[in-house]
């Protein structure tokens, strides 16, 4: 990974239960002075020499040499020229501190970037951190540490080691030691270990039969906030028509259709020398029916809806809306949900970096360090996005 130089300015000692506090966010700007001062001074150097080229006085210094007009006028061009660069560079990017934010970078000793990127999104949310906190004591033994870095002069960056150890106890495909994880199955857990809101998916399937009837069926499910979404086949395709195809998909595929029955057997008995009938419950295919619609509703919006774009077998380019809005209609209570992209996790081939939003300003967050980024710049990144973190408005 490419070496890159931390960023440091003024620490600022609020929770990051409440990042921000009390500050504006032009309080929050790191000092860029040096951009600035470079600005001023060239432009300063080449408005005073323009004056003095264009006065009474250039006529005092062309006596003086002859060379010392064009000098004047060539450093002012030129000053001015560099004062103008200096300064549209100066306004082109904002440098926030994101310890004045609340953020922090995490340790990186065992391959965790899958799992450092997690935790920057679930700290994210007020409610999901406060529910960690009670799962498990290495969640607020972290927790810990994240604060005191952000606070405190000279303390280590987090370690999340005890907490994949944890998830390791939960599932056993998440190794210990070393191994590269994917990032949606140990959200999955950690969401069905705290359930921040008990909430029911329903299912209903719609069935023609080769008989031209109609037939339904409704299975219910808890759903934990995570929609997977539908794999996007081609390109052209953003969150909000993919979230809509899941709620209301058409589908036609044939299903079988089994039955089950009695049907008499034969069997041997005492040795083999007599025999006798027995009736026994058989299943067997009937026919077939065709699926031709999906239809998904929630019991209600969730405050924290993840949506995973599934990248499996191909990698397309999904245009992320910041803001979503799921129809009352997916809903059973009947209530529209509105969204906001509160952070996002992307997967760049064997690293995870994630981004997080805090106080209208973006961060960059790749394990241990931390960066502020352009609107633009994350909307770019989110065209790969692989989980996205949504908090209801």
């Amino acid at each position: 990974m490419t070496a890159k130089m931390v960023i440091t300015g003024k620490i600022d000692t609020n929770s990051i239960d409440d990042p921000g506090k009390g500050k504006s966010i032009a309080a929050n700007e790191t000092k860029i002075s040096n951009w600035v001062i470079a600005s001023q001074v060239f432009l300063t150097i080449g408005i005073v020499s323009l004056l003095i080229a264009a006065t009474g006085l250039s006529g005092v210094l062309f006596h003086f040499t002859h060379a010392t007009l064009e000098i004047l006028l060539g450093a002012g061009a030129i000053s001015t020229l560099f004062g103008m660069i200096f300064m549209n560079n100066s306004n082109e990017k904002k440098i926030y501190d994101p310890k004045d934010y609340g953020l922090a970078g995490i340790k990186n000793t065992n391959n965790n970037c899958w799992l450092n990127s997690m935790m920057q999104i679930l700290l994210n949310s007020q409610d999901l951190k406060e529910k960690l906190k009670k799962l498990n004591p290495c969640f607020a033994t972290f927790m810990t540490s994240y604060q005191n870095h952000i606070e405190k002069e000279n303390q280590d960056s987090p370690n999340s080691q005890p907490i994949r150890e944890f998830l390791s106890t939960k599932c056993q495909d998440i190794r210990i030691e070393g191994e590269f994880q994917d990032l949606h199955e140990p959200l999955n857990i950690i969401l069905d270990c705290i359930r921040p809101q008990k909430n029911t998916l329903f299912t209903t399937n719609h069935f023609v039969g080769s008989d031209r009837a109609h037939t339904t069926s409704c299975t219910k499910e808890s759903n934990n906030g995570i929609i997977n979404l539908p794999i996007a086949v081609g390109s052209n395709y953003t969150v909000q028509n993919l979230l809509n195809g899941y709620f209301n998909s058409e589908q036609d595929n044939e299903i079988p259709v089994y039955e089950e029955g009695l049907r008499p057997v034969e069997e041997k008995y005492c040795f083999g020398l007599l025999s006798r009938t027995k009736m026994v419950t058989q299943r067997f295919l009937k026919g077939t029916k065709t699926l031709v619609l999906e239809e998904r509703r929630l019991a209600f919006a969730p405050k924290n809806l993840f949506l995973n774009i599934q990248r499996y077998l191909i990698n397309p380019q999904v245009s992320v809306d910041f803001e979503i809005n799921i129809d009352k209609e997916h809903f059973e209570d009947k209530k529209d949900g509105k969204y906001t992209l509160d952070s996002f996790a992307v997967h760049t081939g064997f690293h995870y970096i994630s981004y997080v939003l805090r106080n209208g300003v973006w961060f960059c967050c790749d394990d241990n360090w931390v960066e502020t980024v352009s609107e633009d710049q994350a909307k770019k990144a989110a065209r790969k996005a692989y989980i996205l973190h949504y908090k209801k408005i």
